[in-house]
């Protein structure tokens, strides 16, 4: 069975990242629309000062949701 985007249910996951903004499973297309969104950056410095602080489960958007974020 193949592997769904935690995102947007998509199957075409022939290579898969987690999420920067939480621990979501995701695919090429949602990671470059993660990648593109205003606060990106903020997003990689808050995660790098949790895993700084022993936060290794940090979550910037816990209850993302791509149609709230497309």
């Amino acid at each position: 069975m193949a592997k769904k985007c935690d995102r947007c249910n998509s199957t075409n996951m022939f290579t898969h990242h987690t999420s920067w903004y939480n621990n979501q499973v995701i695919c090429d297309v949602c990671r470059k629309k993660e990648m593109a969104r205003s606060d990106y950056d903020a997003c990689r410095k808050a995660e790098l000062e949790a895993v700084k602080r022993g936060d290794l489960n940090f979550n910037f958007l816990p209850a993302w949701k791509e149609v709230q974020n497309g």
